[in-house]
């Protein structure tokens, strides 16, 4: 029986969940794998993304996961998530997965938002709306939402320099 390393976050999971599961080859498959790790996390109105998807998986999708890298999943009942990043006087906003990564969200606020260019882009983070909270690069968007909010806000702000 192959294993393969799964990370699991969710809007019901606190942190990031590790795993050591079989393979599994459909989405029932994984579902059940899953809820042998957390039963309350995998419930009909939860869908099964992959790290940085759009979509989730599909009944009719053939999983195919290379074992000898982890699996980056995001379990949610969200299909989006509305994002808004202000910056100066400016606000844009754009919707996306809950499987969708701090870091890609600051480089799309960065480069196709606010056009800034990759010098200046690199000096800035996303930082949450009335708080002091910078979640990590690799943090899920579904992570960050609770309850029936299915919304975000950001700040995009000058990165601490550390001056030595």
């Amino acid at each position: 029986m192959t294993l393969i390393d799964m990370f699991v976050q969710g809007d019901t999971v606190v942190g990031v969940k590790h795993c050591r599961l079989p393979c599994p080859h459909t989405l029932p498959e994984l579902r059940d794998a899953l809820a042998t790790l957390d039963a309350q996390l995998i419930t009909d109105d939860r869908m099964i993304f992959i790290e940085d998807t759009d979509e989730p998986l599909g009944d009719s999708d053939v999983l195919d996961f290379d074992v000898d890298r982890p699996l980056i999943l995001h379990v949610h009942r969200h299909h989006r998530i509305e994002v808004v990043v202000n910056f100066k006087e400016r606000e844009e906003s754009r919707r996306f997965s809950p499987a969708t990564t701090v870091g890609r969200v600051q480089r799309w606020a960065t480069r196709k938002a606010f056009e800034l260019d990759p010098e200046e882009a690199s000096e800035y983070v996303l930082q949450l709306a009335d708080s002091t909270e910078r979640p990590s690069p690799e943090t899920h968007l579904g992570s960050l939402v609770r309850g029936d909010d299915c919304s975000l806000t950001f700040d995009l702000v000058l990165s601490e320099r550390i001056n030595g």
